[in-house]
């Protein structure tokens, strides 16, 4: 993550299944000057791990910012196409009975 600066008056934590989904200064990520980006060190074991980060704020009553780094998709326009298929009881093969594409949006 390149930052020119640091983020002001907040952290930044590694966070999810990686973490147990806990806050802890153990996956918090430390702002290097010379390459302007936030980094840690971790020795994990090969294979899949969920994660994610997240901004923490100091502020008293501001709620972590789950979203500031990769934004949110919830707003995303997704295009669906539907197939249905029905399969005879004496056949060997699936027949494409119907087929629609909608809009998230429509």
């Amino acid at each position: 993550m390149d930052y020119n600066s640091p983020i002001s008056n907040a952290d930044v934590y590694i966070f999810g299944e990686l973490t147990g989904y806990e806050i802890s200064d153990e996956y918090k990520l430390k702002y290097n000057l010379e390459t302007k980006s936030y980094n840690k060190l971790l020795f994990l074991k090969q294979g899949y791990y969920n994660y994610r980060y997240i901004l923490v704020s100091h502020e008293e009553g501001v709620k972590n910012d789950h979203s500031f780094f990769e934004g949110s998709h919830r707003e995303t326009e997704n295009d669906y196409l539907l197939f249905v298929y029905h399969r005879d009881p004496s056949s060997t093969y699936d027949k494409l009975i119907n087929f629609t594409q909608f809009n998230s949006r429509n």
